[in-house]
């Protein structure tokens, strides 16, 4: 690969100056005009390289500019996102515990009921911590009757 070398119009100016300088070579200085011709296409060729680089340059920062704005939608997205996880996390697991059904012993069932208190009311306080109170109330009557021993059908019903 040739390497590119970027000569300022200045420079395009001296090097006029001097090729009107050189003494020729030949008879009739054609060999020192065409070394002059030739400098004169290489600098239009480097100057038209140069502008075709800026405008590369231009365009390749646009892009930049526009992968760091979608980066920056992105990341507010992800944010967003995490603060969205933890309460459908937090409502999952209440569904979860909610489907499942009464454990065979008081002890377990007691465990129970303190896990959807506590995942209601990381689910949603506002909402849910009225019937977790209530909840919290009936909870022990509930389970005294349902793991009672009782000596008839009658009281079992009463």
């Amino acid at each position: 690969m040739a390497a590119t070398m970027l000569v300022p119009a200045s420079a395009t100016t001296a090097m006029d100056a001097s090729a009107a300088e050189l003494d020729p070579i030949g008879a009739d200085g054609v060999e020192a005009g065409a070394t002059a011709d030739d400098l004169r296409t290489l600098i239009e060729d480097l100057v038209l390289a140069n502008d075709a680089l800026q405008a590369d340059n231009s365009s390749l920062r646009q892009n930049v500019d526009a992968i760091s704005l979608e980066r920056d939608r992105l990341l507010g997205s992800l944010e967003r996102f995490d603060d969205l996880y933890e309460p459908i996390e937090a409502d999952r697991q209440l569904l979860v515990e909610l489907r499942k059904g009464l454990p065979e012993t008081r002890p377990e069932a007691e465990a129970q009921i303190d896990r959807i208190r506590s995942l209601a009311l990381s689910a949603d306080p506002s909402r849910l911590g009225q019937l977790v109170d209530r909840i919290d109330d009936a909870a022990p009557a509930f389970l005294d009757w349902r793991f009672g021993e009782f000596d008839s059908t009658d009281d079992f019903t009463n």
